[in-house]
């Protein structure tokens, strides 16, 4: 439970920045990384439950209210990039920082090709240059990195050994 509440504040702070970039129905949303997709990479590459998995519909949702002119592109696409990511995951043996960035990048580009596809089949006009998709999936793939690294570092545990050594 703890690991979810944690998980759902570092998400909330995610959104916040994700707003703050100006993201808000605008033109250059595609020229940013998203932020928010590590968080659905961390339970999948950490092991976690499966319950984790229906955090995405969670993310998608937040993000149809924020980003999108109806509520369902967000869902169907951050849902789907989500299994897409459980199934990928089964397969690979390797959890290293490679996997953090070329995941980052490759979902990137599967939150934008099914959110082009499901606003397509409502009407919607869902025309995306590759370019800027490229872009983004670049840019999320070094922020995921990032993440990766971070979480390699382990920095609490190190943090609580130099305590320990400074009371000795």
């Amino acid at each position: 439970m703890k690991k979810l509440f944690l998980l759902s504040l570092v998400l909330a702070f995610t959104f916040v920045g994700q707003l703050l970039l100006g993201l808000v129905r605008s033109d250059g949303i595609f020229l940013e990384p998203l932020l928010v997709l590590p968080w659905i990479l961390v339970p999948p590459l950490l092991k976690m439950d499966r319950k984790f998995y229906y955090l995405s519909f969670l993310v998608g949702l937040i993000w149809d209210l924020c980003f999108e002119p109806i509520i369902g592109p967000g869902i169907i696409a951050w849902s789907m990039t989500a299994t897409l990511i459980w199934w990928s995951l089964s397969k690979l043996s390797g959890r290293g920082l490679g996997v953090w960035a070329g995941l980052g990048s490759a979902s990137a580009m599967l939150v934008w090709v099914f959110r082009a596809l499901s606003l397509r089949i409502v009407g919607l006009q869902a025309g995306t240059p590759g370019t800027e998709i490229v872009v983004s999936a670049l840019m999320t793939g070094v922020f995921c990195l990032f993440i990766g690294f971070l979480y390699k570092m382990d920095i609490p545990s190190r943090i609580h050994r130099m305590r320990i050594r400074r009371l000795r």
